[in-house]
């Protein structure tokens, strides 16, 4: 029997989601039987049909009463407060006759506690976030370390962020083969959905200041979330990133003190390794991207949670290396949520 699963948050990453769950699979690919927002169910309905990044879905999408319809698929609608925790909320409580496995949250601000008390009070025997929570039983990077997952001792699963997948599969890579003594990350990503225009409509980024028309530097975590991961290089990575209105599509300019002397020619052979056998459809090498003259769109819609730009690819003194990594850091991240699932659901059947 497969999992059901039910999802809080209508944002970039919800609707991903269910957009990627529907796109290739007749019906779904996963049995998703309910979806909690803060809009009413037209509008849900509405913005999955038309996305202005992505286009129209290649399914129907409608609405019937309190249920969204997709594919044909009916998914009952349960609106919730904007600003409520879900331990507060009594409304989620309803989603306990649903008899969950799995509750997918996507919005970003549910602490461990609100994790805890939906298994504790039966909303769902699992709980799945779209981001890192401190004190979850496991943090999860598809691709590195998802072989350790334990059905019966991991309950609170953290699905790490659209960089901290990318930065873990290179570090993971450079690490158990080379070795790294220190990284310094630099990410420059596409704004996110808290960062509103001065004077919005009233709202505001916490900054208050216009960030579309603007480069915002912001300090950021990956450093500590991959260390989650690989513990053995806690405190040994540095990171930062700069948001701007450039898209869906990230860059992340990588660079790594390695820990013993290697060559170039090594570290493209190690990386298109992985790339074609542990890592396919995760890792992707490209080559010859300048005579191509690419820019971040080219990349849109692209699964991979890394694409490694080979011919930027610098090695100095033999231990000195920088890389450029390309991502669609929204579809990519919701690809490797699909697998996550997946390999719930596998666990789940057996």
């Amino acid at each position: 029997m497969g999992l059901q699963i039910g999802i809080i948050g209508l944002g970039r990453i919800g609707t991903g989601v269910l957009r990627s769950n529907f796109a290739y699979v007749p019906g779904g690919e996963f049995d998703i039987r309910v979806i909690s927002g803060i809009v009413p169910v037209e509008q849900a309905a509405h913005m999955l049909r038309h996305d202005d990044t992505y286009g129209h879905p290649p399914f129907t999408v409608s609405h019937e009463g309190n249920n969204l319809v997709i594919d044909g698929k009916k998914i009952s609608y349960c609106r919730i407060g904007q600003y409520s925790k879900p331990s507060e909320d009594d409304r989620l409580a309803e989603l306990r006759e649903f008899e969950l496995d799995l509750l997918f949250d996507t919005t970003g601000s549910t602490s461990i506690g609100d994790f805890r008390s939906l298994v504790e009070r039966n909303i769902a025997k699992k709980t799945l976030s779209s981001w890192n929570v401190e004190g979850s039983d496991m943090s999860m990077v598809f691709g590195v370390n998802h072989t350790k997952y334990d059905p019966d001792q991991h309950y609170v699963i953290s699905g790490t962020t659209c960089i901290g997948n990318a930065v873990t599969l290179l570090c993971h890579m450079l690490q158990i083969n080379i070795g790294i003594d220190h990284a310094r990350i630099v990410s420059i990503h596409s704004d996110l959905s808290d960062q509103m225009a001065a004077g919005c409509n009233g709202l505001s980024h916490s900054l208050d200041r216009a960030v579309s028309k603007a480069i915002t530097p912001l300090s950021n975590d990956i450093g500590a979330l991959t260390s989650l991961v690989l513990p053995e290089l806690d405190r040994k990575i540095d990171s930062f990133s700069y948001q701007v209105s450039a898209g869906n599509v990230s860059v992340i300019d990588f660079t790594v003190q390695l820990s013993r002397d290697c060559t170039r020619d090594e570290i493209v052979d190690l990386f298109t390794t992985y790339a074609k056998d542990q890592l396919e459809g995760i890792v992707h090498c490209e080559f010859d991207a300048l005579s191509q003259q690419k820019t971040s769109i080219d990349y849109l819609g692209k699964p991979y949670s890394a694409i490694i730009l080979m011919d930027h690819l610098v090695l100095k003194s033999q231990r000195q290396l920088s890389l450029v990594i390309m991502l669609d850091s929204e579809y990519s991240y919701c690809c490797r949520i699909l697998d996550v699932l997946g390999l719930i659901e596998s666990n789940h059947s057996q």
